[in-house]
C-alpha cells in the first residue's frame, strides 16, 4: 500500500515534498536527512536520535511555512 522510496530524489503521490532520513554508511552511526525540495540541502548528524529530532524540526519548519 505504501511507497517505498530508495533514491533522494523519489516523490511520494500526494505529498508536495518528502523528507527522508537514511544511513550514510555501512558500520557508521550516521545519517542523512534529505528533503525532495531543491532548496534544501542535506544533513549529516553524528546519530540516529540527532537525525530524528532534525527531520521533525525540518518537517515542523515545511509546515510553519505553508504549501509551496
Amino acid at each position: 500500500m505504501g511507497v517505498e522510496a530508495h533514491a533522494t530524489n523519489e516523490r511520494v503521490t500526494g505529498r508536495r515534498w518528502t523528507v527522508r532520513l537514511d544511513p550514510v554508511g555501512r558500520g557508521r552511526a550516521d545519517v542523512r536527512v534529505s528533503c525532495s525540495r531543491p532548496a534544501c540541502a542535506a544533513q549529516v548528524l553524528p546519530s540516529a536520535a540527532a537525525g530524528r529530532t532534525a527531520a521533525i524540526a525540518h518537517l515542523k519548519a515545511h509546515l510553519r511555512a505553508g504549501p509551496a
